[in-house]
């Protein structure tokens, strides 16, 4: 409808005069003539607040699931919830406690996405990405207290790890110094042999197989995340091992680390992640509580948080 268009028309010019305002360029249809920087911002967050206005009245006007979900993944757009991360939310809350997801908790086990989980998880990152931490704890807390079927299918436990998967009875720790995995030994002992591998890869300037990590949790529009995916799925992909032999010969005998299901495509992955100076990458969360991660710096880390 014309309030969906008027969204969308909105946050395109938004988005238009951030990355004018990344890139130095200035222009546009919002104005004719060049803006300063602060200029540039204001105008910015005018047409957000626009699209603010529609997106209210759209969310009180319907209880369809599915034009909710439809506003937001194609006229709002990921880049954007974090500009809008309280409105986004409530549609996230929303769409979640709709009947239809609701349901998912019968038709599937928790080691599965269930829709309202899911959209839930979702709005809980983008509202603690956004430093909106009261309406995350809000969330949270309704979220844990939700019952269907006479029970509490949600079973986080802390406000800090909310994922889309949640699996009851695994031990979680913020850092596992005192009992690290044994990947994380044979990494820093293996280190000269994996930078070996990063320095020829980079003289070779080889980027075929590297592709972006996760562009919507990049803040701004001149940040670079990029990976490059040595192992995902249960796989080894053979061209970016060939960019780095030495790293994926001595991680090959190690997976799959576990016989078990998995609850994503990358519950267990080997990735280099490139992230160019000055990038900034959002507070985020995995979808699943099941993966440990283990992380070994390689270069231009200093002063990195």
């Amino acid at each position: 409808g014309r309030r969906s268009h008027a969204v969308s028309h909105y946050c395109r010019q938004a988005s238009f005069l951030e990355e004018s305002l990344s890139s130095g360029m200035h222009g546009g249809s919002v104005s004719s003539r060049s803006l300063p920087a602060t200029e540039n911002i204001e105008a910015a967050d005018e047409q957000l607040a626009r699209a603010s206005e529609h997106l209210e009245f759209i969310l009180q006007a319907t209880d369809d699931i599915h034009r909710l979900h439809d506003v937001l993944s194609r006229a709002v757009g990921p880049k954007l919830f974090y500009k809008l991360p309280c409105i986004t939310s409530r549609y996230m809350r929303k769409i979640g406690f709709g009947a239809e997801c609701l349901e998912e908790f019968d038709s599937r086990s928790e080691f599965e996405e269930r829709a309202t989980q899911y959209h839930l998880a979702n709005a809980l990152a983008i509202l603690k990405a956004s430093d909106e931490r009261q309406a995350a704890q809000d969330l949270f807390e309704e979220a844990r207290e939700l019952e269907w079927q006479g029970r509490r299918p949600i079973a986080w436990q802390s406000l800090s790890q909310t994922p889309a998967v949640f699996i009851e009875g695994l031990e979680h720790r913020p850092l596992w110094e005192d009992t690290r995995p044994s990947l994380a030994e044979l990494l820093e002992e293996s280190y000269a042999e994996v930078m070996q591998d990063l320095q020829e890869m980079l003289a070779k300037r080889r980027r075929a197989a590297q592709v972006p990590a996760y562009p919507a949790l990049v803040e701004g529009t001149g940040g670079v995340w990029d990976m490059l995916q040595l192992y995902s799925a249960r796989k080894w992909n053979e061209d970016a091992c060939a960019l780095m032999p030495r790293t994926s010969a001595l991680l090959r005998p190690r997976f799959p680390t576990a016989d078990v299901p998995y609850i994503h495509y990358n519950t267990e992955e080997v990735v280099v992640f490139l992230l160019a100076p000055g990038s900034r990458v959002r507070l985020h969360n995995g979808g699943s509580n099941v993966p440990i991660n283990v992380s070994l710096g390689l270069s231009g880390c200093n002063g990195s948080r």
